[in-house]
């Protein structure tokens, strides 16, 4: 079985041996040139993982998606808890982490493209009982964002998403905006500290709001 040091730098995989992966320093490298869609510096530590793991149950099958999957930290802790009869999806946009992701695995859908361009192939995969997000959902283009928000409204009733922050707090209101329910919990032992929002329920927007985020989203398409 995979397992990760607390650093999250060495793997197990079955079949490979030890893996060191570089994945701390393709993800700052990464984070440096694309901090906009990345929403960590370093891998994620297991404390951080593990809550963001938190609504996948090993007691009954489920359908497990994970946006920003990266290095595959978070991956790695959703396989070894969830059910033996659930499914995961995972997807990744960068190409540089493919590699790590597909050494590292053993039961997970991978799908190396960005939200936007698979939003539609993501619904026709759910409805997802849990949705883990890695990316930084406030900072995200506009139509990004809408195309996760998109995959969660469709999701199974009474779905999980659980949102990875690195700014403990300073996005709650935003949060709160998009979900009905919102629980954070806080987790420390993490670089940097940081946590993890668990929300419910995705507010939909009035027609009139709608139509005035579609206006400003054709507009800046046009720029």
């Amino acid at each position: 079985m995979p397992t990760a040091t607390e650093s999250g730098d060495t793997i197990e995989a079955p079949g490979n041996g030890r893996v060191r992966l570089r994945d701390r320093s393709v993800f700052l490298g990464k984070f440096l040139k694309q901090g906009v869609t990345i929403g960590s510096v370093t891998p994620s530590s297991r404390w951080m993982s593990r809550e963001l793991a938190r609504y996948v149950d090993p007691s009954r099958p489920q359908k497990i998606l994970e946006l920003g999957a990266g290095t595959g930290v978070v991956t790695r802790v959703i396989e070894d808890t969830m059910h033996p009869e659930s499914t995961l999806v995972a997807v990744e946009a960068l190409k540089d982490f493919e590699p790590m992701l597909r050494r590292s695995t053993r039961r997970t859908h991978l799908i190396i493209d960005r939200v936007e361009r698979v939003w539609r192939e993501l619904v026709a995969l759910g409805p997802f009982d849990v949705v883990v997000n890695c990316l930084p959902l406030p900072s995200l283009p506009a139509r990004v964002r809408a195309s996760v928000l998109r995959v969660v409204d469709l999701g199974a009733p009474n779905s999980m998403y659980s949102q990875l922050t690195e700014f403990p707090l300073l996005f709650l209101p935003v949060y709160k905006r998009y979900f009905r329910n919102v629980k954070f919990v806080m987790v420390p032992l993490n670089i940097p500290p940081g946590g993890v929002y668990h929300c419910t329920g995705v507010r939909r927007p009035s027609s009139k709001l709608k139509r005035a985020r579609e206006r400003a989203a054709r507009k800046a398409a046009r720029g």
